[in-house]
């Protein structure tokens, strides 16, 4: 372990999101930052695969099976916003609209800050659990926590995945009279199960991280994604969208915010 190994990360992160901002700016679409989310998990932690390589101390088996989590995670979900993407999401476009009221300069500066920046250091939080992971772990027997991680990531990955493939069917269902907010299957359970599943995976990427000396520091990791889908980024802007339609008043009426799909209010 030496400085590289925390400087990697934070190098790919920020200078990927600073490319990224170039190019969403040429294409007039900041959402496309919620394409690039997942990968920006991804990329670090092949960093620092490449740097062991280079080093010559290689990954471990807990490496591995991080890049496996965080890998599988990252391309499904760049795939599924990249595949429903046709222009920029309505949240940014009302950070556009605020923003150029202070001029041009003022719209880059903030957007640039606001959205790529802050963005990448959210990313870091959140991965924080599997960089740790990859940069301490030397140990390739794998333990039961280990295991209860693997399983609650498997659980999790699974609610966020099916809720998406559920809402995109509903989405595609053009029968006239259809209710517009989707009200079955883990919908039924809660307004939001893709949140719920992307809140818990993470928890399950932070108990592999435990079996790591010292591993258990990195709890501000899954605490904080589960804070910002529940209450900053995810749930509120969503939920705010809507606030004025009585449809979706009694739908929230029916229907539970934000938790375990199993519970119903």
């Amino acid at each position: 372990m030496d400085f590289w190994d925390f400087a990697v990360p934070i190098i790919v992160v920020f200078g990927h999101n600073a490319l990224l901002f170039f190019w969403c700016q040429k294409k007039e679409d900041n959402s496309y930052i919620d394409v690039f989310w997942g990968l920006t998990m991804l990329f670090p932690i092949l960093a620092l695969f490449l740097k062991k390589y280079i080093d010559g101390t290689y990954p471990d088996a807990r490496s591995w099976l991080m890049l496996i989590m965080v890998g599988i995670w990252s391309i499904r979900l760049a795939w599924h916003i990249g595949a429903r993407h046709t222009k920029e999401d309505f949240r940014y476009v009302d950070m556009r609209n605020r923003w150029m009221q202070n001029g041009q300069f003022g719209y880059y500066w903030r957007a640039f800050l606001y959205v790529f920046m802050l963005q990448g250091l959210f990313s870091l939080i959140v991965n924080s659990a599997a960089l740790y992971t990859v940069i301490y772990s030397e140990n390739n027997i794998l333990t039961w926590l280990d295991m209860v991680g693997v399983v609650i990531w498997t659980i999790g990955f699974a609610i966020e995945w099916v809720g998406d493939e559920q809402l995109k069917r509903h989405l595609a269902d053009k029968t006239p009279g259809k209710q517009k907010f989707i009200a079955w299957g883990l919908w039924r359970y809660t307004r939001h199960p893709n949140y719920f599943g992307e809140a818990m995976l993470w928890w399950g990427v932070y108990l592999v991280a435990c079996t790591v000396q010292t591993g258990w520091v990195t709890i501000y990791a899954p605490l904080w994604i589960t804070i910002l889908v529940r209450f900053i980024s995810g749930v509120p802007l969503l939920e705010r969208k809507y606030a004025d339609r009585a449809d979706w008043q009694k739908y929230c009426r029916e229907t539970n915010v934000f938790v375990p799909w199993f519970y119903k209010k």
